[in-house]
């Protein structure tokens, strides 16, 4: 019999009012319940069945239930592991509080997860956004928000979306400062079959999961990708940049095309980030494995190398030309020095991942090498004639320039680019 304690608030006597709001068994388990009250009061009014002295009464056989009213086996949790080790062998630690209708949830289809620094104000931004979602699809959904900043000042935010929020919240603190295993964290704490992720400065349009996992579901893919927008803090995109087109991910494909991510001796063709992807958990990663490789977390490039390995073994990734998010862009990061730092850090991810998967690694290192020189002298020139050289509205030679610079010392990566406080931030 189904406990009551985990179905308080189903009608018994009348199974079409289920009241267990958003359960994907409701009608079942209210049946179930008034299935097993009938047996109930056929014993109460069966003199045979009595608690009196004697042999006691002959027990006939319970039928069985009809296959409508069983109740499918939940979901197999997603196997736990942390920072590299295998399932079963931590335990995660950490800050959890269970959403008070978790319980009611025999299964996830979406766990959107969420990884955040140090970014309360865009967190709650992002959060209402995902808790709007229109879900026409119907799908159970959760989202689990991991918190890497020392002082949790995430926490709040969690705590006052989870009072209205329709769906299961969960907070998990993580301090390791390691991007991989931070979205592994993540990973490992999503009950979806699908996870679905979304950086804490983005903000998802109200059909954007419905756009996503759509797109994946009618193409049998096994990762989908979306576009991703801007919208400027200060208003408008840089002078050296009109239109805004490095701070924006627009593949051009149609919708529902094929990503082809590598040319066939594993170069690059795009450097693709997790922020608005789906992964379906049980094709991409069977074994349980952890998705991101950790020496790749303190120099970063650790989604791109993700992408880049799961396309080489075979995964299908589907562009979603229609589930849109928009990043809330900084005004520190349209800096013109943040931006050459970042463009060196970028090209150095480009060197590390290209050398780790191209079967002659030395022939592609000395031909990066060249490119980088080559790069670092035209850039050079360009800026010169244009006058570049502390100009906030000429970028381009300069540009050429970093890039360069990142292919020579990408074994010395850049890591880490330090941000503002939140407090600035906002």
């Amino acid at each position: 019999m189904v406990s009551r304690r985990h179905s308080p608030r189903v009608h018994r006597d009348r199974p079409h009012q289920a009241g267990i709001h958003g359960h994907p068994h409701e009608t079942g388990l209210a049946a179930l319940c008034g299935l097993a009250d009938q047996y109930q009061r056929h014993a109460a009014d069966d003199p045979a069945q009595g608690d009196g002295p004697g042999p006691g009464p002959v027990l006939r056989p319970c039928r069985p239930l009809p296959r409508q009213f069983r109740i499918p086996q939940p979901h197999p949790l997603y196997p736990a592991y942390r920072h590299g080790q295998g399932p079963g062998k931590a335990q995660l630690p950490g800050a959890h509080r269970l959403h008070r209708r978790a319980c009611c949830v025999s299964s996830v289809d979406v766990s959107i997860v969420i990884a955040t620094y140090n970014r309360p104000v865009q967190l709650a931004e992002t959060l209402k956004s995902c808790l709007g979602q229109s879900n026409r699809l119907g799908q159970t959904l959760e989202i689990v928000v991991v918190d890497n900043h020392p002082s949790r000042n995430g926490m709040p935010v969690v705590e006052q979306m989870d009072v209205s929020s329709p769906f299961a919240i969960r907070y998990v603190a993580d301090p390791v400062r390691n991007m991989s295993a931070l979205r592994n964290r993540g990973f490992a704490e999503a009950k979806g079959r699908w996870v679905a992720i979304i950086d804490d400065d983005e903000i998802a349009d109200h059909d954007w999961l419905d756009e996503l996992i759509g797109a994946a579901e009618a193409t049998e893919a096994d990762i989908v990708v979306g576009p991703r927008l801007a919208s400027f803090a200060g208003g408008r995109p840089p002078a050296y940049d009109p239109d805004g087109a490095d701070f924006i991910r627009d593949l051009g494909l149609k919708d529902q095309a094929v990503v082809d991510l590598t040319w066939p001796d594993g170069k690059p063709r795009y450097g693709l980030g997790t922020g608005n992807s789906a992964f379906n958990m049980a094709r991409c990663f069977p074994a349980g494995e952890p998705p991101m490789r950790l020496e790749f977390g303190d120099a970063g490039g650790e989604d791109a190398e993700l992408f880049i390995r799961l396309h080489r073994s075979g995964r299908r990734i589907v562009w979603a030309s229609r589930a849109f998010v928009t990043e809330t862009v900084a005004g520190h990061r349209t800096k013109v020095a943040y931006r050459l730092v970042r463009a060196r850090r970028e090209a150095q991810h480009y060197v590390a991942i290209y050398l780790d998967v191209t079967p002659k690694p030395s022939r592609v290192r000395a031909i990066l090498i060249a490119k980088g020189l080559a790069q670092v002298v035209a850039g050079f020139l360009l800026a010169l004639v244009t006058l570049e050289f502390g100009s906030e509205t000429r970028l381009k030679g300069r540009l050429m320039m970093a890039q360069g610079l990142g292919k020579l010392t990408w074994t010395r990566p850049v890591g880490y680019i330090s941000e503002p406080t939140a407090s600035a931030a906002s």
